[in-house]
Parts: structure tokens; sequence; C-alpha cells
């Protein structure tokens, strides 16, 4: 089983990316690969209970649903968090330290960044 890590690092209500990020690593799961989803920087925003289509975004949070029910991995780094307040977040990720993100980095077989 290979392991792929999906870096997420920028907001989710700014661009495409996020939602298309989260789509695709579902789709990497029907190769029943291993994923893991890493939220840094400003992408720990899409930990937020927030409503994306009032704002013209797709909607997002049932691809982190779906992957959390699929028993993938969801990782937010601590500092990205403690650095922009943040406290209440949904989706109950692993909350890891920037040394801990290195170390999955690391012991992933591919990593996408998004």
């Amino acid at each position: 089983m290979k392991t792929t890590a999906v870096i997420i690092s920028q907001s989710p209500l700014k661009t495409l990316r996020v939602a298309e990020a989260l789509r695709m690593s579902v789709g990497l799961t029907l190769c029943d690969d291993a994923v893991r989803i890493v939220f840094v920087d400003d992408g720990v925003y899409t930990l937020l209970h927030t409503e994306p289509a009032r704002v013209g975004m797709p909607e997002y949070s049932r691809h982190v649903r779906t992957l959390k029910d699929l028993g993938h991995a969801i990782y937010a780094e601590r500092e990205s968090l403690e650095e922009r307040g943040l406290e209440r977040i949904s989706f109950k990720p692993e909350i890891v330290s920037r040394a801990e993100v290195i170390r999955l980095l690391l012991d992933s077989d591919a990593v996408i960044r998004y």
C-alpha cells in the first residue's frame, strides 16, 4: 500500500484549489492508497465551520468527512493553528507539531502540495 500525503496550505475561501485537492484525495482512496491530509499555514482555516456556498465557493467539508469516515488520517499543524488563534475547529484532526509534519511527509511515498 502506498501512502500519499496531501498538504493543504491555502485558505479554502480564496481559491478552488482546496476543494479540488480534497476531491482528488478522495479519488486516491480508490487505489487502496493510504491518504494523509495535512493542513498547514492558511490551510487550517479549512477546519473551521464555514458555509463556502455563501461566497460562491464549492463545498469541501463533505470530502474531509468522507476521508475521515474511510479511516484516512487528517492532521493539523499546531503552530499554524496557534499563529492564527484558531481553537474551535471541526473534523477533529490529529494536531501535530511542525517537526511531526516533516516526519509524516518524509514517511510518505508521495507528497502533493496544494
